[in-house]
């Protein structure tokens, strides 16, 4: 159970971290200015500051998580974040809006990515109640820890930089045989 949790909370850590270095980008930053507006958040200072905060929230409670430090409470904030974006999505999934989804990713929001933002929440539920300090940089700051050496635990945090890494390859792949297609001058479904 212990390797599980924590497999979870370094997905959670590897999704969160790259979901707020993907916004600190310009491209990144400009499709979440336009995605928190379509959102309904006021245009102007509101939504820049909202720009601004998301990714940095998100990096924060991504190493927070991958460090091992105060995990509990950054998978409560994880949870919450998490939930509150699925909530939002689906509210605008109901009522038939479709636009960029801001999570730097370029897709639109949908049931998928509602689902997909409603099982990763679930997982930092999951690393709330259960004993997660394993690997932790400081192993006095979260109030439970797991028995073991930080050595047996390796594995998993590997097993999840390669799944990711394999993701990201696939999805480049993808996108490079778009723009061929495209250069081709033949039209190429999304």
């Amino acid at each position: 159970m212990a390797d599980l949790l924590l497999a979870g909370r370094w997905l959670l850590a590897v999704v969160l971290v790259a979901a707020g270095a993907a916004k600190l980008r310009r491209h990144g930053r400009d499709q979440l200015i336009t995605a928190i507006e379509n959102y309904g958040v006021p245009a102007g200072a509101v939504s820049g500051l909202l720009a601004t905060l998301l990714p940095w929230w998100e990096l924060a409670v991504g190493v927070m998580l991958a460090a091992g430090v105060l995990v509990v409470c950054a998978a409560v904030a994880a949870a919450l974040t998490l939930g509150v974006f699925a909530a939002v999505v689906c509210w605008h999934v109901w009522r038939g809006h479709r636009f960029g989804c801001g999570c730097g990713t370029g897709a639109q929001i949908g049931w998928g990515l509602a689902g997909r933002d409603l099982l990763l929440a679930s997982v930092a539920l999951a690393v709330t109640v259960g004993p997660s300090g394993a690997l932790a940089a400081l192993p006095g700051w979260d109030a439970r820890t797991v028995d073991g050496s930080w050595q047996a635990s390796l594995p998993v945090p590997l097993a999840v930089i390669v799944l990711s890494a394999g993701w990201r390859l696939a999805r480049t792949a993808r996108s490079a045989r778009i723009w061929l297609e495209k250069g081709r001058g033949r039209k190429v479904a999304g």
